[in-house]
Formats: structure tokens, C-alpha cells, sequence
């Protein structure tokens, strides 16, 4: 880790080591001395850093740890991680700074964020009901389409059992629960129709159709593809 004292009188940096000066872009911690460590501190950002620096010097054992964006010697952005604890050097209180560069770190999970969002744009636009159960029969994840036609919020659905849910009647819960035990087991659920509810009191009939999800061959969670065939179940009665 990147390490600095800074001195509680000056506000400015009385030693650092060779890994902070790498960090922002010094030729040696020599060159760090003296400096304002607010001056490689975002403008936006540098009296909230300011104020917990101070919070350091004056708190013992007030030891916040910050995320947050800061500026190389040559003016490129990083992003750090720094944590303050109240020390001396040479006789002289100040802050002792101990900073770790998380610039990779905050692009992978910026990658990640983009990926979980282009996921959730592809599992929206889908225009058949979608549900992620874990193997306790709990609700994971829901598409817009669940949403859309059964009228309940998302909140209202995850992490609520599905023999839970006020949509699925007496009846029905017997169909559910055979599917889920095979999928449970590894096995492929048959196509099921079933009646549902939905929270304006209209009576659906819908194709619920269930499929185990694997990984290493060990079933981790299961996924329902329901569609509304109630109009098509209706037009077959004329």
C-alpha cells in the first residue's frame, strides 16, 4: 500500500513511500514533500476529504476508509482507496494515509454493471414471463413481463416463496409444487397449463413451462417461462 503522513499543522505531506508516489505518478516519494495531497483530490471532492482527514487528526480511532476519484501527475484519473488514523512523525501530529489503487478493480465492476444491464434489457424485452426460483422455491429475479401482466410490483415478488404467492390458487399449488420437485431433482418439467390470479382479480390460464439450470451438473436454481394463453384458450371454445 501507498503510505503518507500528513501534518496536522500544514495540511501538507512530511514523508511518503515509494508505492504512493508510483500510485500518483511521482518520480520519487521525495518529490511528494511538501505537496497538498487535496491537490491530485477532485475539486467536487476536497472538502468532504478535507473534513474526514481532519476528523483523523482530531478523533482517535476515527478510521473511515474512502473510495474515491483522484488525478496522476500527468493528469489521468485513478480511483484509490485511503483509510486516516491519527499519528506523529518527528514529534509532529498529523494524518497517516494509507492508500491502495483500485482503478482496475472499479473498471471490472463497471464492466460487470454494463453486463448485468444489457442482461436485464435481454431478459425484459422478452415478451413470455420469466422467473429465477432458488431451490427453496423462493423467488430470485422477475422479468417486466410478470410484472406488466400480473399487476404486482417486483418487491412485491422476490424473495417470497412461490407457495406464497396469492396468484397461484389451492388447486393450482399441487401442479406447482410436482413441477418444482422434479426440477429440484434434475429432471424436465412436462408443459403445464395453469389458472392464476392476478392482483386485479382477473382470472388467467397460462403455459408454465419449468427447466432446471446447472452448473458442474448440480442444479442451482430454476427458471419458468410463463405465457398467457388465455384469449387462445377462449377463441378454442367458440
Amino acid at each position: 500500500d501507498g503510505i503518507e503522513m500528513v501534518d496536522a499543522a500544514t495540511g501538507k505531506i512530511l514523508i511518503a513511500n515509494a508505492a504512493v508516489a508510483k500510485i500518483f505518478g511521482f518520480a520519487s516519494p521525495e518529490e511528494m514533500i511538501g505537496v497538498d495531497p487535496l491537490a491530485y483530490i477532485f475539486a467536487e471532492d476536497r472538502e468532504w476529504v478535507a473534513r474526514l482527514m481532519a476528523e483523523a487528526v482530531l478523533v482517535e480511532d476515527s478510521c473511515k476508509v474512502m473510495d474515491l476519484r483522484a488525478l496522476r501527475t500527468d493528469g489521468s484519473e485513478i480511483w484509490v482507496s485511503a483509510i486516516g488514523v491519527r499519528s506523529e512523525y518527528q514529534g509532529r501530529p498529523g494524518c497517516l494515509v494509507s492508500i491502495m489503487d483500485i482503478t482496475e478493480q472499479r473498471k471490472a465492476e463497471r464492466a460487470l454493471l454494463e453486463s448485468q444491464r444489457e442482461l436485464q434489457a435481454g431478459f425484459d424485452g422478452v415478451r413470455d414471463g420469466i422467473v429465477l426460483f432458488d431451490l427453496t422455491g423462493r423467488l430470485v429475479a422477475v422479468n417486466r413481463r410478470i410484472v406488466e401482466v400480473g399487476g404486482y410490483a417486483a418487491d412485491e415478488l422476490i424473495d417470497r416463496s412461490f407457495n406464497r404467492l396469492d396468484m397461484f390458487p389451492k388447486q393450482e399449488m399441487a401442479k406447482m409444487v410436482d413441477l418444482f420437485a422434479k426440477v429440484s431433482a434434475g429432471k424436465n418439467a412436462p408443459p403445464t397449463e395453469m389458472e392464476v390470479t392476478v392482483k386485479s382479480g382477473q382470472k388467467l390460464i397460462i403455459d408454465v413451462r419449468v427447466t432446471p439450470l446447472k452448473r458442474d451438473n448440480d442444479v442451482f436454481c430454476a427458471v419458468a417461462v410463463l405465457r398467457d394463453i388465455t384469449e387462445r384458450k377462449q377463441a378454442m371454445k367458440l
